[in-house]
């Protein structure tokens, strides 16, 4: 700013946002990182209703996303439909694109059974199959397989897909008692596993904790950054716990919703710099707690 030949510096303006476990050191993404899924102008219509708006947003390969924002403002929406979730149900309508590795996922032409292969979902509440340990994880190599494996070829994936979701150890000599003999936290962990097993290359976590104790919360949320950073996976989580978004989060997106109660993007940005400097004044008014 200057006025009358005197330069005023402004400083620039910092929220301190007390957050347990904020992940302060963790770098920002590259504006020239891979961009893993490409989301264009997306809008989701429920009969008459808009329930998003006009989405543009760029998610970074090998890296977590946290979507926050209020209820209501479409965060569980926009992630349902990164993997066409919506198509079976009847009155919704998606416009826009989403680009996954730089194809299209929405089209005629795109088969909707190797998109959700692509892009594995797990959902709020962990919802194992009336089926065995093994059985869950090995589902999903039925539903999708492109081939018949072998059952050594199944027993392999199952046991790579269950390391990867840190819970080998915790379940290898009981693999055939039912999934809903294990806790809660190790049934989330178990869909997680189950979604692994077929070799996505993203998974969405849609309020992965929000059923959990403490406990289990803390080990869903090393496992998002175990996935990332020893298996190169990209993740995308929905998530109404901030510190959440906070601890596990290398970028931070944030929807409220507008005049005609759409969800809209309002900002996206390395996680350090949405919770300590927003640019977006309703950013700031939700993270620290004055609207929400």
């Amino acid at each position: 700013m200057q006025q009358a030949g005197v330069t005023t510096v402004v400083p620039e303006r910092r929220i301190h946002l007390a957050v347990a476990g904020a992940r302060d050191d963790a770098p920002a993404i590259p504006a020239t990182s891979e961009v893993k899924l490409d989301i264009r102008k997306l809008t989701i219509i429920y009969g008459q209703r808009v329930a998003v708006r006009d989405i543009d947003l760029r998610i970074p390969a090998q890296a977590v996303t946290a979507i926050i924002g209020p209820s209501g403002s479409g965060k569980s929406t926009l992630l349902r439909a990164l993997n066409r979730m919506h198509d079976d149900v009847p009155g919704v309508r998606v416009t826009g694109e989403v680009l996954l590795d730089g194809q299209p996922v929405y089209g005629p032409e795109v088969d909707p059974v190797e998109v959700r292969r692509r892009i594995g979902m797990v959902f709020q509440r962990p919802n194992p199959f009336a089926k065995s340990i093994f059985d869950n994880v090995a589902f999903g190599l039925t539903v999708f397989g492109a081939r018949r494996l072998s059952r050594r070829e199944v027993a392999e994936r199952v046991e790579r897909a269950l390391r990867q979701a840190a819970l080998w150890d915790e379940v290898k000599d009981r693999l055939h008692q039912p999934a809903t003999s294990l806790s809660g936290g190790q049934q989330q962990r178990l869909c997680v596993a189950r979604a692994l097993a077929v070799e996505p290359d993203v998974v969405l976590l849609d309020e992965p904790t929000s059923a959990l104790d403490p406990i289990a919360t803390g080990r869903i949320e090393q496992l998002m950054r175990e996935l990332v950073e020893e298996h190169g996976y990209t993740v995308v989580v929905v998530t109404h716990n901030m510190q959440q978004a906070a601890r596990v989060s290398d970028v931070t997106a944030f929807m409220t919703v507008d005049a005609s109660r759409a969800g809209t993007l309002v900002e996206v940005g390395p996680t350090a710099r949405i919770f300590t400097n927003p640019q977006d004044q309703r950013t700031e008014d939700y993270i620290t707690g004055r609207v929400g």
